[in-house]
């Protein structure tokens, strides 16, 4: 396949974006309207001006849809944009509303952060749209595949192997497996005090993630070979128990999101080396599963804790919501807004220790008993929403503006742009070169969305550790790059 055929593939139509454009814009409109007889519309204003803000760099020309910044662009639809939506519709008076996001604080006390945040998704987009760098020339890229050594199916069946004992020793470590606690919280940081916290089993759960790894990789090897696996019903169900071993760890500790990711990640391993288009139907499918897990897991951790709700068709939905909505997940604006409203009163600057602080996450609690805190969550949940366990995550704005007040939020924005812009240009997947593929599927996309919704040192990290072990499993694989004619160089072509 050529570079030019697979960048035909991966991106949008004319018509695509302008139909993409014209819905923004007639949401705007409804939201500036909505605005004109409720003052709770601002959420849903604030959100559709986000996902404005977000798409206008996916309507480029040859942007392509594997690009790190769409996945950026989806929290921002779904932490903003649907999630404002709800906001604004439930209202003011609604009690979980309250409790979730407004927190009791008038409606002017979310405006001046709402342009903080909306500055900082500017900022990012013009450095991703801003830096001009070299693109694959797809006129030198014809190739007529590529293969992995003859090893790959023996690599694929030891990483799933290693994974599955990661897993199983994390179960035990944690109580072991129950039906009644399936998909309950665990190993949950006891606020900001950690005496006697002995760890959330970190080894172990960094282990188990090599089921993913393996996971990727067949799904990589499936699409440039047919491999030893014939087609049909017995190659659906080995890639349905990778999946399975790559998605047991957050099964059993309720980490929702990271139960999906593995098949969106395996969707863009599909789309980018496939030898065909990937069909709408498959993509409808596997949005389906997803959505129906995430509204599972959520049902499940719902009856784990007692929440007594009964199986029924509301209940499902009730999840759903729970799931898309009613959480403090995506980067979202209340958070950002408690952060400034916080800072510098109730939490002072920490100049860039919720980043640095992740270097010591590597190291077990039980070789360093007095570790530090990593995470900044705890901090957020304790002294904004007086959680007692576990915590709030700040997202990539909140983050920026806890660091460094206004000036952090700038220099940070700018910087999280450039660097998804750099990532873009180090592993294009334009001439599908497997082993980039990879490594962006299983580190560098997740690093996109992490450091939008979670933290930027959580991002950095788990992107460190799942590109050293993806690494190490092509290199054992022996993945390489089969061309008829020179490998394509850089060419001195640049791009808006």
């Amino acid at each position: 396949m050529t570079g030019a055929a697979l960048s035909d593939r991966l991106t949008l139509s004319r018509t695509a974006k302008e139909r993409a454009l014209a819905l923004l814009w007639a949401a705007l409109v409804a939201a500036v309207v909505w605005c004109m007889f409720d003052p709770m519309a601002q959420f849903f204003a604030f959100g559709v001006a986000a996902s404005v803000i977000v798409t206008l760099p996916m309507l480029r020309t040859g942007y392509r849809l594997v690009e790190p910044w769409t996945f950026l662009a989806l929290t921002v639809y779904f932490g903003h944009g649907v999630r404002g939506f709800f906001i604004s519709y439930r209202g003011e008076d609604d009690g979980e509303i309250q409790q979730l996001f407004l927190l009791h604080q008038p409606l002017e006390f979310f405006v001046y952060p709402s342009a903080v945040h909306l500055g900082a998704l500017a900022l990012m987009a013009l450095a991703y749209v801003g830096v001009r760098h070299r693109v694959a020339s797809p006129t030198t890229n014809k190739t007529d595949g590529y293969k992995f050594g003859r090893q790959v199916d023996l690599i694929v069946v030891l990483t799933a192997a290693v994974g599955l004992v990661g897993s199983l020793l994390y179960v035990q470590a944690t109580g072991g497996f129950s039906w009644d606690l399936l998909s309950a919280k665990r190993t949950t940081i006891p606020g900001v005090e950690l005496a006697g916290y002995e760890g959330g089993h970190g080894v172990y759960r960094t282990v188990a993630q090599f089921g993913t790894v393996a996971f990727l990789l067949a799904v990589a090897r499936s699409s440039v070979t047919h491999g030893s696996i014939p087609a049909g019903t017995g190659r659906w169900l080995w890639m349905t128990a990778l999946f399975a071993n790559a998605a047991l760890v957050p099964l059993h500790s309720s980490t929702r999101a990271d139960v999906v990711l593995p098949l969106v990640f395996a969707l863009v391993v599909r789309s980018c080396l496939g030898r065909r288009r990937l069909r709408v139907r498959t993509l409808i499918q596997v949005a389906a599963v997803g959505v129906v897990m995430l509204a599972a897991l959520t049902f499940l951790r719902a009856t784990a804790e007692g929440a007594g709700r009964e199986v029924t068709g509301v209940g499902a939905v009730d999840a759903l919501g729970d799931t898309l909505v009613y959480n403090r997940n995506f980067g979202e604006l209340p958070v950002t807004a408690h952060i400034i409203g916080a800072v510098p009163e109730k939490m002072g600057y920490t100049h860039g220790e919720t980043v640095v602080t992740y270097l010591a996450g590597p190291i077990p609690r039980t070789v360093w008993r007095d570790k530090p805190l990593i995470s900044p969550g705890p901090i957020i949940g304790a002294k904004i929403y007086g959680l007692p366990r576990s915590g709030v995550p700040p997202g990539a704005v909140g983050e920026f503006y806890w660091a460094f007040g206004i000036p952090g939020v700038v220099a940070g924005s700018l910087m999280l742009g450039w660097l998804l812009r750099l990532i873009d240009r180090r592993f294009n997947p334009a001439d599908a070169d497997p082993r980039r593929v990879l490594l962006y599927a299983a580190a560098l996309m997740p690093f996109a969305i992490n450091a939008m919704a979670v933290s930027l040192g959580y991002a950095l990290l788990s992107a460190t550790i799942a590109f050293v072990m993806m690494s190490a499993a092509l290199t054992l694989a022996g993945a390489r790059h089969r061309a008829t004619s020179r490998p394509s160089r850089y060419s001195r072509r640049r791009t808006p």
